[in-house]
């Protein structure tokens, strides 16, 4: 019934009302068209995206023995009682300021490394020292050298000081490695 009024009506229609209707219904039917392929390619491309990660996952899942055996061989090579908690680092840069002569530091905490990974953590102070001599800021740093990997400056700056030329103004970010788990696997 319904069928049979849409063509009667279709019938009495003329040839430009024919012609209007169906590139109304051709620009519908693109519009959709051309929608849904762009629905399909963002799928596609998340779908490829997913399996990527996938494989990705798999290979490391693979060899997920391998990698906790390696860890562990690392693991090994730490001795705990050399790393440094974050309640020791500011103490250890002072004391090691005071032993190389360098005066009056400026010590303060910062969180810049803050937890790394499940294992280790890595915490960070900033020392500045005002009219240092060179050979005591280079003792200052060998004993942060001697206490590689556990110990070390990410980060120096030098600059003369104003009043005294033959001195420097230092400004050094020293890190410690700690594990961060007490029951490390080893």
């Amino acid at each position: 019934m319904l069928l049979r009024l849409i063509q009667t009506w279709y019938e009495k229609m003329s040839l430009r009302e024919r012609t209007m209707l169906l590139a109304f219904v051709w620009v519908v039917v693109l519009g959709w068209l051309g929608s849904v392929y762009h629905q399909l390619k963002s799928l596609h491309t998340e779908v490829n995206e997913v399996e990527h990660t996938l494989k990705d996952q798999t290979i490391v899942l693979d060899q997920q023995q391998t990698i906790s055996a390696k860890l562990g061989q690392m693991l090994t090579r730490f001795d705990k009682a050399n790393t440094i908690p974050s309640n020791e680092l500011f103490q250890l840069v002072a004391q090691f300021a005071s032993d190389s002569n360098l005066e009056n530091p400026s010590v303060t905490q910062q969180r810049v490394g803050q937890t790394a990974s499940d294992i280790f953590k890595i915490n960070t102070v900033s020392v500045h020292f005002g009219a240092a001599s060179l050979h005591d800021l280079v003792n200052f740093a060998s004993k942060i050298e001697a206490r590689t990997p556990y110990l070390a400056i990410d980060d120096i700056s030098l600059t003369p000081n104003l009043p005294n030329p033959l001195q420097l103004d230092a400004t050094m970010r020293v890190s410690s490695l700690e594990l961060n788990q007490d029951d490390v696997k080893r």
